[in-house]
């Protein structure tokens, strides 16, 4: 990743606005229910600083920085006032022969925790314990990666106290300066800051972390006090067709109301806005609900956020106590209907098919980088009308040059899913396709393989690479194993399931292209029981 060890200093940064943002996939049912599918198992956040006026020596700092970052290029370190430090932080327990350990932050609502990796701990702010024991040595801090290293390793429960910032970059490439004012007889002038952003940068921890169980639904309702100023309530959905003879047919869609709801701004001070941004977590967003009171009603609703984004922003800081104040954007809550679970922890054995003629291109691309560092690649995915197949098939191109490796450089995925019940499932899965080769370069060896991808949280998994160059459609099928794959099975953790593309040729020099057609794609899931 291309960062630069150095935060963005603009010291107590009020009127910075925050958004924490998530990603879920949402597929309505009849009946107001909907199926729901974590797209990033970590937020990420987004701060606009506003417009502020600088002068002189400041003035000169902020244009100095962005050109050494050159615009969006390079990361920086940026300290979120929302956020910024862990006090007793589990993290880990020593076994008298793992010397190393992440650093995390655990985010906790209703017994379920989540674990933000801390890749960018601050310099001079860690304590490492053993046991409540505190180790003034025998350790040392990686403040670009968050590793805790013991020179001898520790036998006991780990424990440690940090700061730490966010690493970020300019969301764009340029700075906006307005010429305000002019001092002739000292030269001092001041500029207008317009409204620059900063965007976190993914940055993968060094130690993976073991993966969260998401819960099915979180058993707690949102405690914001006395929700004043909230508009909302229930509704139905109902067609009307209007008759020629001035009568009306009414349908009811839905047998039960889904009520929405928006809490409205308000201030909150640090610690309510923490609880706040451990729900969002814990919820992954959109994809998890629970309970509001419907005070209207003085009901409990079951319900979610309503957008994958929450928003807040600095107003006040009391440098005596470390109180701070952040004024809340208003959070949107949206009622849910009971959905197809995943069965409550018990392995039902059961296969599940999907299918796509590609009538409608609704793929989406997510992986665009190679496994090798070597060649440079593109990759299109079209529909196209003919070539032989009946009906619309899709076609890729992969391009690239120099000597290239083979690999993958490219995934797609739609709204396929499954969600396991019980960790002893064994899940197999088939896919199948027609295929055709139908351009390639004019060396004549370029070539295309293709397999299984499995996506779970934000970790990728590829098997099954079926290769060949045929000249007219053919089928062709390959089946793997998840646990062969190295995918764990974890309850109420989504697996998505798509396809890769690769190029099948190594060691040619030069550009090179193939364009394979594809179509009538099948993804079979078969879950067995263990024992």
């Amino acid at each position: 990743m291309n960062f630069l060890n150095d935060r963005l200093n603009l010291g107590i940064d009020y009127g910075t606005l925050a958004t924490l943002t998530a990603r879920t996939g949402i597929i309505e049912e009849g009946g107001a229910g909907e199926q729901r599918s974590i797209g990033w198992e970590q937020p990420l956040l987004r701060f606009n600083l506003g417009e502020r006026g600088y002068r002189d020596e400041k003035l000169e700092y902020i244009i100095d920085f962005q050109r050494q970052r050159k615009g969006a290029y390079q990361g920086f370190r940026f300290k979120d006032w929302s956020d910024w430090k862990a006090i007793g932080q589990a993290i880990g327990t020593g076994d008298g022969v793992t010397t190393q350990f992440q650093l995390y932050k655990s985010y906790t609502v209703a017994g379920w925790t989540v674990k933000r990796p801390i890749t960018k701990p601050v310099e001079g702010t860690v304590k490492v314990y053993v046991d409540g024991v505190e180790r003034v040595s025998g350790w040392t801090v990686n403040t670009l990666t968050g590793v805790i290293t013991f020179s001898a390793a520790p036998a006991g429960a780990i424990t440690a106290d940090f700061e730490f910032d966010v690493p970020t970059r300019f969301e764009g490439d340029e700075i906006r300066l307005r010429f305000e004012v002019f001092e002739p007889g000292t030269g001092r002038k001041i500029y207008n800051w317009e409204g620059t952003s900063l965007v976190e940068v993914r940055d993968p921890p060094a130690i993976l972390l073991p993966i969260d169980p998401v819960p099915p639904f979180l058993d707690h309702t949102i405690e914001l006090g006395y929700d004043y100023g909230t508009i909302g309530g229930n509704r139905f959905d109902t067609r009307i067709d209007k008759l020629v003879s001035g009568y009306e047919r009414r349908i009811a869609n839905w047998d039960n109301p889904k009520g929405a709801w928006e809490i409205g701004q308000r201030t909150l001070d640090l610690e309510e806005l923490q609880y706040l941004i451990a729900l969002f977590r814990v919820c992954r967003g959109r994809a998890v609900g629970f309970r509001y009171l419907d005070r209207a009603e003085n009901f409990p609703r079951s319900v979610r956020f309503g957008e994958d984004a929450i928003a807040f922003r600095f107003d006040a800081y009391e440098r005596g106590t470390g109180r701070a104040f952040f004024n809340l954007s208003g959070v949107p809550l949206t009622a849910i209907a009971p959905s197809i679970d995943a069965g409550a922890g018990v392995c039902e054995p059961k296969t599940i098919i999907f299918a796509d003629n590609f009538s409608f291109l609704r793929w989406n691309r997510e992986l665009l980088e190679p496994l090798n560092n070597g060649p440079t690649f593109s990759s299109n995915l079209s529909l196209v009308s003919t070539g032989g197949n009946p009906g619309k098939f899709a076609a890729i191109r992969l391009d690239w040059g120099g000597a290239s490796e083979a690999g993958v450089t490219s995934a797609w995925f739609k709204d396929w899913y499954y969600i396991p019940a019980s960790a002893s499932e064994r899940i197999s899965v088939t896919i199948a396709q027609d295929s055709k080769l139908l351009e390639t370069s004019a060396m004549g060896s370029a070539g295309q393989a293709y397999g299984i991808v499995v996506k779970q949280n934000n970790n990728y998994y590829f098997a099954g690479s079926v290769t060949g160059t045929p000249s007219e459609w053919i089928r062709q099928s390959t089946t793997v194993d998840l646990a062969t794959m190295g995918v764990p099975i974890v309850p109420n953790v989504p697996l998505s399931f798509g396809f890769y593309r690769a190029n099948s040729n190594s060691g040619e020099s030069g550009f090179n292209y193939s364009i394979f057609g594809i179509d009538n794609l099948t993804i079979t899931v078969t879950i067995t029981c263990e024992g």
